[in-house]
């Protein structure tokens, strides 16, 4: 979000048809926390989980959210939250 202010574009609105799920290193952190399993920003958990497995992970553990989830899913999940 930081950037999009930075090069003058504004923060995204509702009604911007694009999300920014950015993960503070990979997307295997938040597939592997909405498993249930505690990360945090700076391990690297890649090859934990397959890559096959990467978007029905998300897609099936997606809500609800855990209390020990990382800051930057929490911030997908405001993303998430203005699709329709």
């Amino acid at each position: 979000m930081e950037e999009l202010v930075k090069a003058d574009l504004g923060p995204l609105t509702q009604s911007d048809r694009v999300l920014l799920l950015i993960p503070t290193r990979n997307g295997e952190t938040w597939a592997w926390c909405l498993l249930g399993n505690e990360v945090d920003e700076t391990t690297d958990f890649k090859g934990h989980l397959a890559q096959a497995n990467l978007r029905k992970t998300f897609c099936d553990h997606w809500l609800p959210p855990r209390p020990s989830e990382p800051p930057s899913l929490i911030d997908a999940r405001s993303e998430w939250a203005r699709l329709p």
